[in-house]
């Protein structure tokens, strides 16, 4: 949306616009439908708050910086399996085994 005077404040906080902007990344959505989608979710909500528009999440996507990408030193990759019952931690040999559906060369 646009400012209501020239230099007047702006209408979507600045946490709101990232928030659409990562939704969009997530998946993968042109500003049209990310749009869409935001007005959706307001709507299945049942809050009546405006969504940004494409044309305001262009424009105030250029002004903002990426965040910084904090990396943790780890000595082996950590692979992580969720299903609908709960978590497990899936060792590379078991992923590769429920992958390649072959039986396990030795037991634990």
């Amino acid at each position: 949306m646009r400012r209501p005077t020239a230099g007047g404040p702006l209408k979507f906080s600045d946490f709101a616009i990232p928030t659409c902007l990562s939704l969009r990344t997530i998946y993968k959505l042109p500003l049209r439908q990310t749009q869409r989608l935001m007005r959706s979710i307001a709507r299945l909500m049942g809050v009546e708050i405006p969504a940004p528009d494409f044309s305001t999440l262009s424009h105030r996507a250029q002004g903002l910086m990426p965040p910084e990408k904090h990396r943790i030193e780890r000595t082996a990759p950590i692979l992580l399996t969720v299903d609908s019952t709960g978590r497990k931690k899936f060792g590379e040999a078991e992923w590769l085994q429920n992958k390649h559906e072959t039986k396990p060369k030795r037991t634990s």
